[in-house]
């Protein structure tokens, strides 16, 4: 009977506590003092953005070369022209701008509808990451939304300063305490009062009302003056396997491929493969006996011949059948969980169990249910 990579038990769970939802970057730059709002929402004012430029340069410690603003700025558009404007004056392009950028890479990069100076600091600022047009592309006279800017401020941190959050794996929750172990240190937080919580899915943050935390889950966080004040969680899940590549995984075979596969492991050739029979399943879901129909016979596997023949990874495994337009098979895809045998201790499991602070009772208690363990003295 297989076993579970998974405990259940009450986890920790941290929940958000602030203003209001924000995005990662705007949360940073919040906690950090650069924003003196909570709202990303609608178009960013040139004073506004005057504003949050300067605070990012202090953050930097980075003199500025921003101009005084007059009043003919608090009526401007602050389109992305204007945007790269402020961020050349903030940075002090103006002497390397004509060395780092020609005139002739700026109207490949955005065009010849702005004048050559306006065209060389947007093509600039593209170029090095601090402005990154959408879909549209490079709309001029268009407002630039207060999360394009922010976008923007926080590349030139990550590009100028220190990594605005750090990264680690969680020893433990204990109410308002974090215990995180970052580069082989230990270190125990308290949770900020105002924090912000993200789940990092598929290479993008999104904010959570409630986070559940478990023991080695990996997370960035920022470290603020009153404790934790932004945390986003990396992990996927919350089985003790999640930390092995082969936890989850797909294998896409062409229709000569598995053919080939299969006749190679047979003692008699079935032809080509034309369909596979799912016969029999055992208690933990793994194909006990599966069915190969081919162009020149049939042949059935069991157990580990299963996987064996088809060449996959494991018999905890589904899979999906690709057609070529005339109908006949183009390939297979198989989708699969683990790499082992299903029967008694999954080894990356009792590893991801130990690092998360199990001891060695709660690891074969889990794995083996019922079994008690004795001390044993043999007698001479």
């Amino acid at each position: 009977m297989s076993r579970a990579c998974l405990l259940e038990f009450r986890a920790p769970v941290l929940a958000s506590s602030n203003d209001g939802p924000l995005t990662l970057e705007g949360a940073a730059l919040h906690r950090l003092g650069v924003l003196d709002t909570a709202d990303e929402s609608g178009s960013a004012s040139y004073a506004e953005v005057l504003r949050w430029l300067a605070s990012t340069l202090r953050v930097l410690g980075q003199p500025s070369c921003l101009r005084e603003s007059s009043p003919q700025d608090s009526g401007r558009i602050l389109d992305l022209p204007a945007l790269a404007e402020l961020l050349g004056e903030a940075l002090c392009w103006e002497r390397r701008l004509p060395f780092l950028v020609s005139s002739f890479d700026a109207e490949r990069i955005v065009g010849q509808e702005l004048p050559e100076a306006d065209r060389v600091r947007l093509a600039y600022a593209i170029r090095s990451g601090l402005i990154v047009p959408d879909r549209a592309g490079v709309r001029i006279g268009e407002p630039v939304a207060r999360r394009t800017v922010i976008q923007s401020l926080h590349a030139l941190l990550g590009e100028r300063g220190e990594p605005v959050l750090r990264e680690g794996r969680i020893r433990a929750v204990a109410g308002d305490t974090v215990t995180i172990v970052e580069d082989q240190r230990e270190i125990s937080m308290a949770v900020a009062p105002v924090r912000y919580l993200y789940r990092d899915l598929a290479g993008a943050s999104h904010y959570a009302d409630r986070l559940t935390l478990l023991p080695n889950d990996r997370v960035r966080f920022r470290m603020g003056d009153d404790g934790i004040d932004v945390l986003v969680l990396l992990e996927d899940g919350g089985s003790f396997d999640r930390s092995s590549r082969f936890s989850h995984w797909v294998v896409r075979k062409s229709a000569d491929e598995l053919s080939g596969e299969v006749n190679a492991s047979l003692s008699v050739s079935v032809g080509s493969v034309l369909e596979l029979r799912p016969k029999r399943y055992g208690p933990s879901g793994r194909m006990a006996e599966l069915e190969v129909v081919g162009s020149a016979g049939s042949a059935t596997l069991k157990g580990l011949a299963i996987r064996r023949t088809l060449g996959i990874r494991e018999n905890l495994f589904f899979f999906d059948v690709q057609h070529a337009p005339d109908g006949g098979v183009r390939g297979w895809v198989f989708t699969g969980r683990g790499w082992g045998h299903g029967v008694g201790l999954c080894q990356v499991g009792a590893y991801g169990m130990a690092a998360s602070g199990f001891s060695y009772r709660d690891i074969l208690s889990h794995y083996y249910p019922g079994t008690r363990i004795d001390k044993h003295h043999a007698h001479p």
